[in-house]
């Protein structure tokens, strides 16, 4: 009996360290970050931004949306691979009707 328990640990043991090198391969795919865009109501509006999570491949939802005077809030659950969350994020820094960006 002892040598099928053996055989049993080890093979167990292989899974749970195969499984590692999955797990970051998954991470690097599928990460999902939250991301805050003030804006003036004037220089767009939220479907704009929407747009644009979709040109850059991320699956965006929306968390919250809020308007204070002439300026939007909007916050968003966004997930995909970190190179296109990467993409975004550059082109977002370099919107000039962007008045504050969290990433």
């Amino acid at each position: 009996d002892y040598p099928n328990a053996i055989g049993g640990v080890a093979l167990i043991l292989l899974v749970l360290f195969s499984l590692v090198p999955l797990q970051g391969y998954i991470e690097r795919k599928r990460q999902t970050r939250t991301y805050r865009i003030v804006f003036n109501q004037s220089d767009g509006d939220i479907a704009h931004y929407e747009k644009l999570f979709g040109k850059f491949k991320l699956n965006a939802h929306r968390v919250k949306h809020s308007r204070v005077g002439s300026q939007i809030t909007g916050q968003w659950a966004a997930s995909g691979s970190a190179k296109n969350h990467d993409k975004f994020t550059d082109h977002m820094l370099g919107e000039n009707q962007v008045q504050e960006f969290d990433f």
